[in-house]
This record gives structure tokens, sequence and C-alpha cells, in this order.
């Protein structure tokens, strides 16, 4: 399993991640994170406090599982291209999806992963974050 996160600031006064990409071996789950000053949203998660700066309140939307067979072991090239609202996602020739968000506007700061690889491991290699014009 390998997480990627991409944080950014979707102008409600903090950095948080604002996409989150979950890479199975047999799925990939998607989360896209945002602000709110709605304390009714449904997608409101109560578990986090309201931001310092603002007072918004921080929505989390997790999309269903898309099925996808990546449990071979090789290397896999994973791409995130943000242009706008938009990013284009994919995993070599297996995968891709693209989302629009309002918040995917915003500037990037930090790109974060976590990993799981079981008792094999997860070798990560190759790492290349581009500013786009």
């Amino acid at each position: 399993m390998l997480w990627l996160f991409v944080d950014g600031d979707d102008g409600f006064g903090g950095t948080d991640h604002m996409l989150r990409v979950r890479l199975n071996r047999d799925s990939v789950v998607l989360e896209v994170d945002g602000h709110t000053f709605d304390k009714s949203h449904p997608l409101l998660q109560k578990n986090f406090p309201p931001l310092a700066v603002s007072g918004s309140l921080r929505t989390n939307e997790v999309l269903p599982a898309e099925k996808v067979d990546l449990s071979a072991n090789e290397w896999r090239t994973v791409k995130l291209a943000f242009k706008g609202d938009t990013v284009a996602m994919s995993v070599d020739d297996k995968w891709q999806r693209t989302l629009k968000r309002p918040n995917f506007d915003a500037a990037k700061r930090k790109l974060l992963w976590m990993q799981n690889g079981g008792g094999a491991g997860l070798e990560i290699d190759d790492v290349i974050v581009i500013p786009t014009p």
C-alpha cells in the first residue's frame, strides 16, 4: 500500500491535504479534502477542530475504490498532473482518472507519502515534482 498526499492552501488559512491517493494491490482509492463554514455540510469531518486562522471546518470526500490489479512485483509509474482545478492521474496504462474540484486550483505546498510494502517492502525511486506554468 502506498499513500500519496498532496498538500496545499485552499484559501481557508492553512496548509492541509487537498488530495490523497491510495494504491493498494487490488484498487486505487481517492480522497479529496477541503474546508467549509457550513456546519451541516454532508462531507464534514467531525474529528477535526475548526482551523485556528479562519474557523473553517474540514470536509472529506472518499470516492469508491476503483478495481485495478497492481499485485505484480514490478515498477510502476504514478503521475498526478494538476492544471487549474483539474488533476489527471495515472498508474502505468492500468488506471487513469481525472478529477475536477475547486480547491485543486490552489498552490501546492508539499508531496508526502506513507508506505507499507509488507514483508517484501516497497521501493520508491525517481520522485519528480515539476511546477507547471
